[in-house]
């Protein structure tokens, strides 16, 4: 986990509510509806100065391409203070918005998909790590990756990790800390817990990237 999400809302309606004293300022942001996110795709984020700007999902700094890894997606809390990461958590910090993720259960005929939203449908601000500023030219290897926590309540029942998922105060908070120590300790405190979502199974179209639409996200009945 986070490894495809939903974005599919006007822009407007998730950046209104982060803004406070800057205006958000779009770089090449794509507005169409997304129902199937997928990684090495770009997507846009939100810095804390109110700038919206396209961006690779998907991290491979230097190291890990010397040892032939992967682009990363994900960074998990626990390692916020190492030297991988530290760095981002000071100065990388970004939102990216969402109405929903997905996860997958493996069952006896394949993977099944589940859709996760909050229960009142409100917007979904993931805690994000980038490591390029908005209009900067990015580098090889440059991108945003989306910060994952331990799974809790009814969540651990597909997945035992999650996203770290605020409201939109909890997520001007963290973007605007002014040190690491400060974001994880928002990060702990904002972080919107298990009760505040709804968890459903959805048809298996979602499974490939090729597809999208609002139907990938209705609730499907399980066989």
């Amino acid at each position: 986990m986070c490894g495809r999400y939903a974005r599919a809302r006007p822009p407007l309606d998730y950046l209104v509510p982060l803004t406070t004293d800057h205006d958000p300022h779009l770089f090449d942001v794509d507005p169409t509806p997304r129902w199937n996110i997928a990684p090495s795709t770009r997507q846009w984020v939100a810095y804390a100065d109110g700038n919206v700007a396209s961006v690779l999902w998907g991290y491979r700094p230097a190291w890990a391409a010397d040892k032939g890894l992967k682009p990363m997606i994900n960074a998990t809390i626990e390692k916020w203070s190492t030297s991988a990461w530290k760095g981002q958590w000071n100065r990388g910090r970004v939102i990216v918005p969402a109405d929903a993720w997905y996860e997958w259960l493996s069952v006896a005929d394949g993977k099944q998909p589940y859709c996760i939203h909050r229960t009142d449908t409100a917007p979904l601000y993931f805690g994000g790590l980038a490591s390029v500023g908005p209009g900067a030219a990015p580098r090889e290897g440059d991108g945003f990756v989306i910060v994952t926590t331990a799974a809790d309540g009814h969540l651990v029942d597909v997945h035992h990790r999650r996203p770290l998922v605020f409201d939109a105060g909890a997520a001007r908070a963290w973007i605007e800390a002014e040190s690491a120590d400060m974001a994880r300790e928002i990060a702990q405190s904002g972080n919107l817990a298990a009760d505040a979502f709804e968890c459903y199974p959805v048809g298996r179209a979602v499974n490939s990237v090729r597809n999208d639409g609002p139907g990938l996200v209705e609730r499907q009945a399980l066989n």
